[in-house]
């Protein structure tokens, strides 16, 4: 079994509500870190309906690392989809 890995635009990504983690707290370092390397890990990520025409989708994990990447300015994060 393979798993693939895709961009996913950050846009298309939401929080997954039932996340314990309600606060991401201060992600600036890893922000930092991110504009330098890029991300190391990609975010797991569930389908979660459609908006607008395009498909949504829900992190699962990788939530401080979504939030860092918004931070950073990306507009692209690598996600398995699951």
């Amino acid at each position: 079994m393979s798993i693939s890995i895709v961009d996913i635009p950050v846009s298309q990504l939401t929080p997954n509500p039932h996340n314990p983690r309600r606060d991401v707290g201060d992600v600036r370092e890893l922000a930092d870190s991110i504009k330098a390397q890029g991300i190391k890990q990609e975010l797991l990520v569930t389908p979660s309906g459609d908006r607008d025409g395009r498909p949504m989708y829900r992190v699962v994990i990788g939530h401080r690392r979504l939030a860092a990447a918004r931070l950073a300015g990306l507009d692209m994060v690598p996600c398995r989809v699951e």
